[in-house]
Protein backbone atom coordinates (compact mmCIF):
# COMPACT_ATOMS: atom_id res chain seq x y z
CA UNK A 1 0.00 0.00 0.00
CA UNK A 2 2.83 2.21 1.02
CA UNK A 3 4.43 1.38 -2.62
CA UNK A 4 1.16 2.44 -4.33
CA UNK A 5 0.49 5.27 -2.37
CA UNK A 6 4.43 6.64 -3.38
CA UNK A 7 4.28 5.95 -6.92
CA UNK A 8 0.83 8.13 -6.99
CA UNK A 9 2.33 10.81 -5.84
CA UNK A 10 5.63 10.84 -7.59
CA UNK A 11 3.74 10.78 -10.70
CA UNK A 12 1.71 13.46 -9.57
CA UNK A 13 4.67 15.40 -9.05
CA UNK A 14 5.89 14.38 -12.37
CA UNK A 15 2.58 15.62 -13.65
CA UNK A 16 2.10 18.92 -11.94
CA UNK A 17 6.45 19.93 -12.97
CA UNK A 18 5.55 19.54 -16.84
CA UNK A 19 2.30 21.00 -16.40
CA UNK A 20 4.09 24.06 -15.43
CA UNK A 21 2.40 24.41 -11.86
CA UNK A 22 6.06 24.31 -10.92
CA UNK A 23 6.87 27.63 -12.76
CA UNK A 24 9.23 28.59 -10.14
CA UNK A 25 12.24 25.77 -11.63
CA UNK A 26 11.62 27.89 -14.90
CA UNK A 27 14.16 31.04 -15.47
CA UNK A 28 12.38 34.42 -16.46
CA UNK A 29 14.40 35.91 -18.99
CA UNK A 30 15.37 39.92 -18.36
CA UNK A 31 17.32 42.72 -20.01
CA UNK A 32 20.43 43.27 -18.58
CA UNK A 33 21.95 46.77 -19.02
CA UNK A 34 26.00 47.95 -17.93
CA UNK A 35 26.05 50.45 -16.06
CA UNK A 36 23.34 51.12 -14.65
CA UNK A 37 24.24 54.70 -13.82
CA UNK A 38 26.10 57.38 -15.19
CA UNK A 39 28.23 60.39 -14.05
CA UNK A 40 29.86 62.04 -16.67
CA UNK A 41 32.50 65.17 -15.49
CA UNK A 42 33.15 67.99 -17.84
CA UNK A 43 35.16 69.47 -15.90
CA UNK A 44 38.04 66.28 -16.33
CA UNK A 45 37.17 65.23 -19.64
CA UNK A 46 35.57 62.12 -18.53
CA UNK A 47 32.62 62.78 -20.74
CA UNK A 48 31.22 59.61 -22.28
CA UNK A 49 31.35 56.22 -21.36
CA UNK A 50 30.05 53.02 -23.11
CA UNK A 51 26.81 50.69 -22.45
CA UNK A 52 26.08 47.35 -22.89
CA UNK A 53 23.04 45.35 -23.17
CA UNK A 54 22.01 41.70 -23.33
CA UNK A 55 18.68 39.74 -23.55
CA UNK A 56 19.30 36.99 -20.54
CA UNK A 57 17.74 34.05 -20.49
CA UNK A 58 16.39 34.31 -23.99
CA UNK A 59 17.10 33.66 -27.63
CA UNK A 60 15.16 36.56 -29.99
CA UNK A 61 15.25 38.29 -32.78
CA UNK A 62 14.25 41.61 -31.60
CA UNK A 63 16.39 44.59 -31.37
CA UNK A 64 17.51 46.42 -28.83
CA UNK A 65 16.17 50.25 -28.29
CA UNK A 66 17.91 53.11 -26.72
CA UNK A 67 16.02 56.34 -25.90
CA UNK A 68 16.99 59.50 -24.02
CA UNK A 69 14.63 61.70 -22.48
CA UNK A 70 17.10 65.01 -22.82
CA UNK A 71 19.54 64.90 -25.76
CA UNK A 72 20.58 68.60 -24.22
CA UNK A 73 22.26 66.99 -21.18
CA UNK A 74 23.58 63.88 -23.21
CA UNK A 75 23.57 62.33 -26.66
CA UNK A 76 23.49 58.59 -27.52
CA UNK A 77 25.37 57.51 -30.49
CA UNK A 78 23.19 54.60 -32.06
CA UNK A 79 19.61 54.38 -31.16
CA UNK A 80 19.93 50.27 -31.47
CA UNK A 81 22.44 47.54 -30.80
CA UNK A 82 24.19 45.89 -27.88
CA UNK A 83 26.63 48.64 -27.33
CA UNK A 84 26.35 52.69 -27.08
CA UNK A 85 28.02 55.44 -26.30
CA UNK A 86 26.59 58.45 -24.61
CA UNK A 87 28.04 61.61 -24.49
CA UNK A 88 27.77 64.56 -21.97
CA UNK A 89 26.46 67.96 -23.74
CA UNK A 90 25.43 70.00 -20.70
CA UNK A 91 25.29 69.94 -16.73
CA UNK A 92 22.51 68.10 -15.69
CA UNK A 93 20.95 64.79 -15.49
CA UNK A 94 18.46 62.48 -17.54
CA UNK A 95 17.52 58.92 -18.06
CA UNK A 96 18.07 56.15 -20.73
CA UNK A 97 15.13 54.18 -21.95
CA UNK A 98 16.46 50.70 -22.84
CA UNK A 99 14.07 48.31 -24.21
CA UNK A 100 13.33 44.76 -25.98
CA UNK A 101 10.26 43.64 -27.57
CA UNK A 102 8.08 42.58 -24.64
CA UNK A 103 10.98 42.62 -22.01
CA UNK A 104 10.82 44.56 -19.01
CA UNK A 105 12.66 47.79 -19.74
CA UNK A 106 15.69 49.14 -18.02
CA UNK A 107 16.11 52.62 -17.16
CA UNK A 108 19.69 54.27 -16.73
CA UNK A 109 19.91 57.21 -15.19
CA UNK A 110 22.35 59.74 -16.58
CA UNK A 111 24.25 63.07 -14.65
CA UNK A 112 26.61 65.50 -16.38
CA UNK A 113 28.38 67.58 -13.93
CA UNK A 114 31.11 70.10 -13.61
CA UNK A 115 33.41 69.23 -10.69
CA UNK A 116 36.69 69.61 -11.07
CA UNK A 117 39.57 67.89 -9.25
CA UNK A 118 42.47 69.06 -7.72
CA UNK A 119 44.67 65.67 -8.01
CA UNK A 120 46.09 65.24 -10.17
CA UNK A 121 48.20 67.88 -9.82
CA UNK A 122 51.70 69.66 -11.42
CA UNK A 123 53.63 73.28 -10.22
CA UNK A 124 55.82 73.78 -13.00
CA UNK A 125 57.86 77.17 -11.69
CA UNK A 126 59.11 78.06 -14.78
CA UNK A 127 55.45 78.86 -15.36
CA UNK A 128 54.91 80.50 -12.36
CA UNK A 129 55.93 84.24 -11.01
CA UNK A 130 55.73 85.02 -7.18
CA UNK A 131 53.38 88.10 -7.06
CA UNK A 132 50.17 86.17 -8.39
CA UNK A 133 51.21 82.47 -7.44
CA UNK A 134 49.50 82.75 -3.80
CA UNK A 135 46.16 83.79 -6.02
CA UNK A 136 43.22 82.51 -7.21
CA UNK A 137 44.52 83.34 -10.75
CA UNK A 138 47.44 80.93 -10.95
CA UNK A 139 45.54 78.22 -9.31
CA UNK A 140 42.18 77.93 -7.77
CA UNK A 141 40.31 75.48 -5.48
CA UNK A 142 38.26 72.76 -7.41
CA UNK A 143 34.91 74.44 -7.86
CA UNK A 144 36.06 77.71 -6.27
CA UNK A 145 37.32 80.28 -8.86
CA UNK A 146 37.94 82.93 -5.81
CA UNK A 147 39.75 80.82 -3.66
CA UNK A 148 43.81 80.18 -4.17
CA UNK A 149 44.73 76.44 -3.86
CA UNK A 150 47.77 77.58 -2.36
CA UNK A 151 48.55 79.60 0.37
CA UNK A 152 51.30 81.27 2.66
CA UNK A 153 51.39 79.59 6.46
CA UNK A 154 54.27 81.83 7.46
CA UNK A 155 56.88 84.14 6.27
CA UNK A 156 56.14 84.67 2.98
CA UNK A 157 59.00 87.47 2.55
CA UNK A 158 61.11 84.37 2.29
CA UNK A 159 59.45 82.86 -0.30
CA UNK A 160 60.87 83.85 -4.01
CA UNK A 161 60.10 82.44 -7.72
CA UNK A 162 63.49 83.89 -9.98
CA UNK A 163 63.97 81.84 -13.11
CA UNK A 164 61.40 79.22 -12.25
CA UNK A 165 62.84 78.32 -9.26
CA UNK A 166 61.26 78.45 -5.93
CA UNK A 167 63.12 78.93 -3.25
CA UNK A 168 61.65 79.03 0.30
CA UNK A 169 64.06 80.12 3.23
CA UNK A 170 62.42 79.50 6.96
CA UNK A 171 59.30 79.40 5.44
CA UNK A 172 55.76 77.69 5.37
CA UNK A 173 53.17 77.51 2.87
CA UNK A 174 50.40 75.50 1.92
CA UNK A 175 48.34 73.63 -0.84
CA UNK A 176 44.79 73.16 -0.97
CA UNK A 177 44.36 75.01 2.37
CA UNK A 178 41.38 77.13 3.00
CA UNK A 179 42.04 80.53 2.84
CA UNK A 180 40.81 80.74 6.70
CA UNK A 181 43.37 78.53 7.87
CA UNK A 182 46.41 80.29 6.35
CA UNK A 183 48.63 83.22 7.86
CA UNK A 184 47.19 85.21 10.85
CA UNK A 185 43.85 82.06 10.36
CA UNK A 186 42.30 79.31 12.28
CA UNK A 187 44.96 76.82 13.44
CA UNK A 188 44.76 72.94 13.18
CA UNK A 189 44.91 71.14 16.78
CA UNK A 190 44.69 67.85 17.93
CA UNK A 191 41.15 68.17 18.86
CA UNK A 192 40.00 68.35 15.29
CA UNK A 193 36.35 66.60 14.60
CA UNK A 194 37.32 66.86 10.72
CA UNK A 195 39.31 67.89 8.17
CA UNK A 196 39.06 70.90 5.84
CA UNK A 197 41.23 70.99 2.67
CA UNK A 198 40.91 70.53 -1.04
CA UNK A 199 42.63 67.64 -1.80
CA UNK A 200 41.55 64.50 -1.76
CA UNK A 201 44.11 62.11 -0.06
CA UNK A 202 41.71 59.72 0.73
CA UNK A 203 43.83 57.04 -1.53
CA UNK A 204 47.10 56.37 -1.57
CA UNK A 205 49.42 59.19 -3.23
CA UNK A 206 52.78 60.59 -4.35
CA UNK A 207 54.57 63.66 -3.99
CA UNK A 208 57.37 64.59 -5.94
CA UNK A 209 59.78 67.37 -6.01
CA UNK A 210 61.95 68.16 -8.46
CA UNK A 211 64.83 70.79 -6.72
CA UNK A 212 67.19 72.95 -8.19
CA UNK A 213 70.55 73.99 -7.11
CA UNK A 214 71.63 73.14 -3.30
CA UNK A 215 72.33 75.90 -1.28
CA UNK A 216 75.93 76.90 -0.71
CA UNK A 217 75.38 76.73 3.12
CA UNK A 218 72.84 74.40 3.96
CA UNK A 219 71.21 73.85 7.37
CA UNK A 220 68.15 72.98 8.86
CA UNK A 221 65.60 70.41 7.56
CA UNK A 222 62.86 70.47 4.87
CA UNK A 223 59.05 68.97 6.17
CA UNK A 224 55.93 68.15 4.71
CA UNK A 225 52.59 67.85 6.52
CA UNK A 226 49.38 66.70 6.39
CA UNK A 227 46.72 68.42 7.88
CA UNK A 228 48.58 70.47 9.88
CA UNK A 229 49.48 74.31 9.49
CA UNK A 230 51.05 75.26 12.60
CA UNK A 231 54.93 73.88 13.38
CA UNK A 232 53.95 71.09 15.67
CA UNK A 233 53.81 67.43 14.54
CA UNK A 234 50.98 67.08 16.99
CA UNK A 235 48.80 70.07 16.11
CA UNK A 236 46.50 67.74 14.12
CA UNK A 237 43.34 65.61 13.51
CA UNK A 238 46.35 62.92 12.71
CA UNK A 239 48.48 63.67 16.14
CA UNK A 240 52.07 63.05 15.43
CA UNK A 241 51.91 61.29 12.25
CA UNK A 242 50.80 64.59 10.17
CA UNK A 243 55.03 64.67 9.36
CA UNK A 244 54.72 62.47 6.43
CA UNK A 245 58.28 63.18 5.41
CA UNK A 246 61.38 65.25 6.79
CA UNK A 247 65.10 65.52 5.53
CA UNK A 248 67.72 67.30 6.22
CA UNK A 249 68.67 70.33 3.87
CA UNK A 250 72.57 69.15 3.72
CA UNK A 251 70.97 65.56 2.10
CA UNK A 252 69.39 67.17 -0.72
CA UNK A 253 71.86 67.59 -3.39
CA UNK A 254 71.36 69.95 -6.46
CA UNK A 255 68.34 68.65 -9.32
CA UNK A 256 67.55 65.84 -6.92
CA UNK A 257 64.07 64.27 -7.67
CA UNK A 258 62.26 62.96 -4.12
CA UNK A 259 59.21 61.13 -4.30
CA UNK A 260 57.33 60.66 -0.78
CA UNK A 261 54.75 58.34 -0.92
CA UNK A 262 51.77 58.37 1.48
CA UNK A 263 48.31 56.89 2.58
CA UNK A 264 47.93 59.36 5.28
CA UNK A 265 44.59 61.61 4.60
CA UNK A 266 40.80 62.23 3.88
CA UNK A 267 39.17 63.12 1.23
CA UNK A 268 39.17 66.91 2.33
CA UNK A 269 43.00 67.64 3.16
CA UNK A 270 45.70 69.69 3.18
CA UNK A 271 49.60 69.47 2.50
CA UNK A 272 52.20 71.57 3.85
CA UNK A 273 55.43 72.38 2.78
CA UNK A 274 58.12 73.84 5.46
CA UNK A 275 62.06 74.96 6.40
CA UNK A 276 62.72 76.06 9.67
CA UNK A 277 64.20 78.54 10.50
CA UNK A 278 68.00 78.73 8.35
CA UNK A 279 66.75 76.09 6.09
CA UNK A 280 66.40 77.04 2.40
CA UNK A 281 65.65 74.83 -0.45
CA UNK A 282 65.31 75.34 -4.18
CA UNK A 283 62.52 73.59 -6.00
CA UNK A 284 61.77 73.77 -9.77
CA UNK A 285 58.81 71.42 -9.71
CA UNK A 286 56.07 69.74 -7.87
CA UNK A 287 53.71 66.77 -8.59
CA UNK A 288 50.95 65.54 -6.65
CA UNK A 289 49.27 61.99 -8.11
CA UNK A 290 47.95 59.02 -6.69
CA UNK A 291 49.73 55.67 -6.81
Amino acid sequence: MTKKRFLFLFVLLMALGLSGCFSFFSKTPYLKVVPESVVLNLATGETEVELTAEVVDLITDEQITWEIADAAVATLSEETGAQVKVVAQAVGETTITVSCGELEPVTVSVKVVHDEKALPLVIDFAEAERSTFFTAEYTHAPNMADEPLCGILSSGSKIQINAGVFSMNGARWAIGAPSTYLEGGIKTTKEDSKTVGYLDLSKPYAITIEFGEAVSEPSGFFQIMVDNNTTTEANSIHGMASSIYQINVSDIKSNDTLVIKSDLGTAASFIQFRTNSGAQVNIKRISIDYQ
